[in-house]
């Protein structure tokens, strides 16, 4: 596979992985000029870029190949052709992937302008209600495209969700790193980078049996997009320990019943579908995307209807408030109605004969 995009790797070991490599130096990428740097984490560098010959701006995420293991450069090359195989709106989309010089891998995708849900979080907290269930729906669709492709992402959490604004201004989810996705075949055993018994993921939003080392499917998904919900609701994660390992105790045997209870104990069709995702047992949990997305269409529908109830109730109070004026201030107006009626009457009783009489002609 490495062949393919003209790479010759090291044999395996002899090169440490490295979780903080060094970026490559700024250089030509093919038709690609590098314009800036916009971000950096543990696979590698990501610059703003022009297409020289499409005359369009790009992210090219670059990583130094020998800095890293074999199965450090195959997760990156995991990612690359995971995106390069979808076209979703709530799916960052990749163009191209190639290596330069022999040691530099990189992949072009689409330029993002936005925040990631968790910067977002914890520059204004909390989202309103309406917005989490309306941005948590197209994180759903996403993971459906996905798992129908026979991909589960394994690392959903707000800090791999983008946001950013349509046409209309509006906030739209954008999901992307898929460097520790796992595939399925048509038979549903896995096809996966890392073998049984790692454990891959991040602590604050891996399921429970992904933190136990066992196989993971896409209900795993689902319960860390369950997590995310909570926090897009609240603001705040749903188990936090002192450290990683306790955090991962907590998705483990802690139940989240007296949490949800605790911040939505009005809202019990809202405690019932996080119940649904955040399950122990991935038995217990929605059966795939589809069913979660057909549960949080009922229950928007609902909130919907809620929110129509009530403002119809508003309505007829304040018709009934019209109808029960005070009686004095009825007698009042029914008088006035009455002057102005017997005032009219007689204003044409007096002035039409004068008209006649200073028009005999017209008579």
């Amino acid at each position: 596979e490495f062949g393919l995009l003209g790479y010759d790797p090291e044999p395996l070991g002899s090169a440490p992985p490295s979780a903080h490599a060094a970026p490559p130096p700024l250089g030509p990428f093919g038709d690609y000029q590098l314009l800036e740097e916009i971000g950096a984490g543990g696979m590698g560098v990501v610059y703003e870029v022009l297409h020289q010959g499409l005359g369009r701006r790009q992210a090219l995420k670059v990583i130094q190949l020998t800095h890293l293991s074999r199965k450090m450069i195959s997760r990156f090359l995991n990612e690359a052709r995971t995106l390069a195989r979808f076209s979703h709106p709530n799916i960052v989309r990749v163009y191209d992937i190639g290596v330069a010089q022999n040691s530099i891998g990189y992949f072009a995708m689409e330029l993002l302008h936005g925040v990631t849900l968790e910067a977002h979080l914890n520059s204004h907290g909390a989202l309103d209600e309406d917005e989490a269930l309306r941005l948590f729906g197209q994180l759903l669709d996403a993971l459906f495209y996905a798992h129908a492709r026979g991909v589960v992402h394994r690392d959903i959490k707000p800090a791999n969700i983008m946001l950013v604004r349509d046409d209309g201004g509006r906030l739209t989810v954008k999901v992307f790193d898929f460097g520790v996705a796992r595939y399925f075949d048509d038979l549903g055993d896995s096809i996966a980078v890392t073998t049984t018994g790692d454990v891959v993921g991040s602590p604050s939003h891996m399921s429970p049996e992904q933190a136990l080392g066992k196989r993971v499917d896409l209900r795993t998904d689902i319960y860390s997009a369950g997590c995310v919900l909570f926090e897009m609701l609240t603001g705040e994660q749903l188990f936090r320990g002192d450290n990683a390992l306790l955090t991962i105790g907590k998705h483990i045997g802690e139940d989240p019943l007296a949490r949800l209870n605790l911040e939505f104990d009005d809202k019990p069709e809202l405690v019932s579908f996080l119940l649904l995702c955040l399950a122990k047992s991935p038995e217990d949990r929605f059966a795939d995307v589809h069913e979660a997305r057909l549960a949080l269409g009922t229950l928007v529908s609902r909130k919907v209807e809620q929110q129509n109830r009530h403002y119809l109730a508003v309505l007829k109070e304040r018709a009934s408030r019209m109808r029960t004026l005070p009686q004095p201030a009825i007698l009042l107006m029914f008088f006035v109605a009455l002057c102005m009626v017997s005032f009219s009457v007689i204003w044409l009783a007096i002035d039409m004969p004068l008209r006649r009489l200073d028009k005999p002609r017209q008579l």
